[in-house]
């Protein structure tokens, strides 16, 4: 009782020393309201997802908050290295039991803070192919072009290599290879696979027209690679098309398309004489 009423005397160090402290939780909470604001504000101007600049934006305030009142505890008197150390075993604790989980939360917010991909984009990462669904606490849940839904850890999406597909959605290059006989015209048949390329439905001119050339040799067949663009949209029925075109095209103008082919020699066992000697 004697500790409570010097407190509230006003005549008494420890009641200044009360109203500084309040003063200063006062203050503090002020400027974390400011810092919630600007923070939230300038991750907007650097095209940062609202939800990850909110999150970020809250943690900056709170850190003030927290830094007030050890400041206020201090200026009460409190003997401030007990409550570091306990603070300290208590996220050693949190750190090592949930490493994993905590890991993953710092790189969701690490993703969503530098922007990569935006929700709906079309990325690749992880032997994954598909669009961002969301970022949550601990994956980043795509969905593939089949329909599944996958769900990635943030910490190995942020550590491994991300290659953003999208704005490929309205142009893709393709590439098609035809074997020829070595003793074709390729010329022509270059020219006959260009042909069939430009007048094919789908295949765009723009950013470059269909082009064709000698890419190859092997054992059976010159190899004629032919190179086209189109919608990523329409990639199937495009390269469907111009395969089915192409080949017919080839095969009206009298061009080869040859095929590995494997000879076969049967012999029979021979006497001293040269003779063949009957099967048993």
């Amino acid at each position: 009782m004697d500790n409570i009423d010097q407190l509230l005397n006003p005549e008494s160090n420890s009641f200044w020393n009360l109203l500084l402290a309040v003063g200063v939780i006062v203050v503090s909470i002020v400027i974390a309201r400011w810092v919630r604001r600007r923070s939230r504000t300038a991750m907007g101007a650097n095209n940062v997802e609202e939800s990850a600049a909110s999150l970020l934006a809250r943690i900056a305030g709170w850190s003030v908050v927290f830094l007030g009142a050890v400041l206020a505890l201090s200026i009460m008197g409190v003997d401030m290295v007990p409550l570091v150390l306990l603070g300290a075993l208590v996220l050693a604790f949190f750190f090592f039991s949930g490493k994993s989980l905590l890991e993953n939360w710092a790189a969701g917010l690490l993703l969503q803070a530098r922007g990569p991909y935006k929700i709906g984009d079309r990325v690749d990462t992880e032997g994954y192919s598909g669009f961002v669904q969301e970022t949550n606490t601990r994956t980043v849940v795509l969905r593939t072009g089949d329909g599944q839904i996958v769900h990635i850890p943030n910490v190995d999406v942020l550590t491994s290599p991300l290659v953003n597909r999208t704005g490929e959605e309205d142009l893709r290059r393709t590439s098609l290879t035809f074997g020829v006989a070595d003793d074709s015209d390729f010329e022509n048949a270059e020219r006959l696979l260009v042909d069939v390329a430009t007048t094919t439905d789908g295949v765009s001119v723009d950013p470059t027209p269909p082009t064709a050339w000698i890419a190859s040799v092997d054992d059976t067949a010159v190899n004629i690679e032919l190179r086209i663009w189109h919608s990523y949209a329409d990639r199937h029925v495009v390269r469907s098309a111009v395969t089915s075109r192409a080949i017919a095209a080839l095969a009206d103008a009298g061009i080869a398309m040859p095929y590995p082919t494997r000879q076969v020699i049967v012999s029979r066992p021979t006497d001293a004489e040269g003779l063949s000697l009957p099967p048993h």
